[in-house]
């Protein structure tokens, strides 16, 4: 879960995800939880 939680922070230190407008991107943020959790998975398998 680490390297998840790491993936995540570093998306959003890159800048790709901006915290500020969230109703906005509220979308985007699902997205990108929806991949983080599908790495996760694909690396436990």
């Amino acid at each position: 879960m680490a390297d998840a939680g790491q993936q995540l922070k570093s998306c959003f230190q890159a800048g790709e995800y901006d915290m500020r407008p969230i109703r906005q991107n509220s979308v985007i943020l699902a997205t990108l939880l929806r991949d983080v959790a599908a790495e996760f998975l694909k690396q436990r398998t």
